[in-house]
């Protein structure tokens, strides 16, 4: 009773921090928490540690834990591990035959967890380990940018010479939206069916998450000593 009340208190305390409602850098006091949420002490402690192992929250010395502050210049390689780590899980999948229902579940659902979904159905504990505090990280980073976008949109439409800009903004991220849905599709159709156009899904997808992020891993990779997703094939 106590671990799933310590569950459901980091679920919730992981949705606060992604939607932005507690800030990059701020700390979270055990006693605070507990406080808040009418909980035991111990039962924050637990749910304040899964943070921490999902790499939201880091420790500090004789200091509360605070959310971490993702960096833009952090971004590309961590969209390139990511990218990475997907292609070597899909390249598991289509080598063997996991239970791809988790997969079918996932159909509707964030293209982050669509991607997280796939790696943990490939069966490999290293990778999705390694993609899960990346995949947090990316979208800590996408919520900082688009209220950062959010703030300039509302100064900029003060301004009858901004309108346009920030209208051509709003339909730019509707496209990618939409490319990100479409791919996601694709690429869940494509496994289920065990056909080759799933790496072209892979690809179509990681590329409009760099476009939403506004990033090219791709520099990253080819700095690496050439080392590409595709290679995983």
């Amino acid at each position: 009773m106590a671990r799933r009340l310590a569950d459901d208190l980091a679920d919730h305390l992981r949705e606060r921090i992604l939607s932005g409602n507690i800030a990059p850098g701020e700390r979270l006091a055990e006693a605070a928490i507990a406080e808040e949420y009418s909980v035991a002490r111990s039962t924050a402690r637990i749910a304040v540690e899964s943070l921490i192992a999902d790499g939201l929250v880091e420790r500090e010395a004789r200091k509360h834990p605070r959310v971490v502050t993702v960096d833009g210049s952090e971004i590309p390689e961590i969209v390139a591990l990511l990218e990475i780590s997907e292609s070597l899980a899909l390249a598991r999948i289509m080598a063997g035959h996991p239970d791809l229902r988790p997969l079918r579940a996932a159909r509707g659902e964030q293209p982050s967890r669509v991607l997280h979904t796939l790696v943990e159905v490939s069966g490999s504990k290293r990778l999705e380990a390694l993609h899960r505090p990346l995949t947090f990280h990316t979208m800590l980073y996408a919520a900082s940018r688009a209220e950062a976008s959010s703030a300039d949109a509302s100064r900029i439409g003060a301004a009858r010479a901004g309108a346009g800009r920030t209208n051509s903004s709003r339909a730019d991220a509707s496209h990618i939206d939409s490319a990100l849905e479409q791919a996601q599709e694709q690429l869940i159709d494509a496994v289920l069916l065990g056909q080759e156009s799933a790496w072209e899904a892979l690809r179509a997808l990681q590329r409009a998450r760099q476009a939403r992020l506004g990033v090219d891993a791709g520099a990253v990779l080819s700095h690496a000593g050439g080392v590409t997703p595709q290679k995983a094939r």
